[in-house]
């Protein structure tokens, strides 16, 4: 028997960032050119009862954003078309602590935001938040591709092939044990992992590969859940070279 598994979205990688990171908050405080640090303060602290200090209904839908952290590109789409103006957009889209920009990239957002609120350009600003989201996939992605790497050396699955392109890493194991992981780029704008292994007698590909494949790679910093698992099958391991497909998993519904 063999299976296949989906992660819900990645949002903590307990890694070092490749390079200094800052978020749109920080850009726009550091910037002093938004009210952002005091509205931000104002939506996650001055809760009484229910009542919010700032703004209703605008400040719980920050606060609830900051607990949340990871936006989506259809929920940016919707804060820009809901705010009043360019301004309360992107201060709204500040909540977001996953909305980042590599250091040396601070200034320029910041002049480009300015520009775009100066115009008053809500899908301008909606056009950079999600740039800032399809950037933070290719950084998750080519973070995770050689820790995944590692954790499959790690518990005796050998890496034959790893396509970074396309977020694919094909091990083998013994035997006819092989497993193909994907790092995906999911369609919200986050980060799963879809595992897929062939060649297991049983239930072995659970105890030999995908309890302690989760374990290792747990322990090196990734977290997320399991979404779906489902057993597949039996037909050919697959062969991503032949295919030239990425792998996509379905839905049992």
């Amino acid at each position: 028997m063999s299976e296949i598994r989906r992660t819900t979205t990645i949002e903590e990688i307990d890694v070092e960032p490749r390079e200094p990171l800052i978020s749109l908050s920080e850009v726009l405080a550091g910037g002093g050119w938004l009210a952002f640090q005091g509205l931000k303060l104002a939506a996650t602290t001055a809760v009484v009862g229910t009542k919010l200090a700032v703004r209703g209904g605008i400040a719980l839908s920050n606060a609830i954003r900051e607990q949340r952290r990871h936006a989506t590109f259809s929920e940016i789409d919707g804060i820009a078309k809901s705010s009043s103006s360019a301004r309360e957009a992107v201060t709204s889209l500040a909540a977001f602590s996953t909305l980042q920009v590599p250091s040396r990239g601070a200034n320029a957002l910041s002049v480009k935001l300015q520009a775009l609120v100066a115009k008053n350009d809500r899908a301008g600003v909606a056009a950079v938040a999600k740039e800032l989201m399809a950037a933070r996939q290719d950084r998750l992605q080519a973070q995770l591709i050689p820790l995944i790497a590692e954790s499959c050396r790690a518990i005796g699955f050998t890496p034959e092939r790893i396509d970074a392109a396309r977020g694919l890493i094909k091990v083998k194991g013994q035997g006819r044990q092989s497993a193909v992981i994907e790092v995906a780029k999911a369609k919200d704008g986050g980060v799963q992992l879809h595992a897929d292994t062939d060649g297991f007698e049983g239930g072995a590909c659970i105890e030999c590969f995908h309890e302690p494949f989760t374990r290792e790679v747990k322990a090196r910093g990734v977290q997320y859940e399991l979404e779906e698992r489902r057993t597949k099958q039996p037909r050919p391991v697959v062969d991503v070279r032949r295919t030239g497909h990425r792998i996509h998993v379905r839905s049992a519904n």
